[in-house]
């Protein structure tokens, strides 16, 4: 898989391109090739490109919409940290940071000020009402997008939720690498991996169970929504999702923080 984060254009640039193939210089070339984006399937112009793609099957994982909001925040902390250390770390975003913080506070304190912006009190959390209004609960909210890559893509379009992984992980990699056209299981002996995650008490808000809830209500819709998806896709609807179960009911959201990085993955039953 190639990672681009030009999710506006229709190409990856061609250093890009020419990257990916490199690893292939010295080893057969897979078969079988992919893009990995988060937020592709959000914007018009890729998704339309990519379902004239005759063979291009489209995976979506889904997942807590809580944990996304929480993780989502605790990203724009970490990045806002990087820009006070170095401003081209994240050029455009730190070149913007005025459109986003109220005033310049401490950034240290970032983590746990994502309690104030969801009680309602963005002011009080440092960051501007109206950028994260336009620019944070949008990630969020992605019901709208899932029915319009169902409608683009229609059976070709993979929708799976996350507990799955935590069921038997094995077996559902071995049912997408045969929907994406593999023709062979993965070798028993293979062992899989969590990336991308960060476990533990990460930050205050699972501490505050009012907060939970009151946040949970607000994002109704989009568990709703989850519901219909995984039923018109042919999937089991699980009872995390039918009873509004979030990380901060699981046992992952207590203890220290654990951290699986995106090339340093942890073991699924260790996480």
């Amino acid at each position: 898989f190639f990672v681009t984060i030009l999710q506006r254009h229709l190409l990856p640039w061609e250093s890009h391109v020419n990257a990916f193939n490199e690893q292939w210089s010295s080893r057969p070339r897979p078969q079988i090739v992919g893009i990995r984006h988060v937020l592709i399937y959000k914007y018009l112009l890729p998704r339309l490109v990519a379902a004239q793609i005759p063979r291009l099957v489209p995976i979506i994982v889904l997942c807590d919409p809580l944990g996304r909001a929480e993780k989502h925040f605790l990203g724009l902390c970490k990045r806002e940290k990087a820009c006070d250390q170095d401003p081209k770390a994240f050029p455009v975003f730190c070149s913007t940071r005025g459109s986003r913080r109220t005033r310049k506070a401490p950034v240290e304190d970032c983590e746990q000020n994502i309690v104030k912006y969801l009680a309602g009190y963005p002011e009080a959390a440092d960051w501007d009402e109206k950028y994260m209004k336009a620019n944070f609960w949008p990630t969020i909210f992605t019901y709208e997008d899932i029915w319009e890559m169902r409608r683009l893509f229609g059976k070709r379009l993979l929708i799976i939720h996350q507990d799955r992984f935590r069921e038997d992980e094995r077996q559902l990699y071995n049912f997408v690498a045969q929907a994406v056209g593999a023709t062979q299981p993965f070798h028993p002996r293979f062992e899989f991996g969590h990336y991308n995650s960060i476990s533990g008490q990460r930050s205050d808000l699972c501490l505050n169970h009012s907060l939970v809830e009151l946040t949970k209500d607000f994002l109704e819709s989009e568990y709703a929504a989850y519901e219909e998806i995984l039923r018109v896709s042919g999937e089991d609807v699980p009872q995390s999702v039918l009873k509004r179960v979030s990380r901060c009911e699981r046992a992952s959201s207590k203890g220290p923080v654990r951290t699986c990085e995106a090339d340093s993955p942890c073991k699924f039953k260790q996480h």
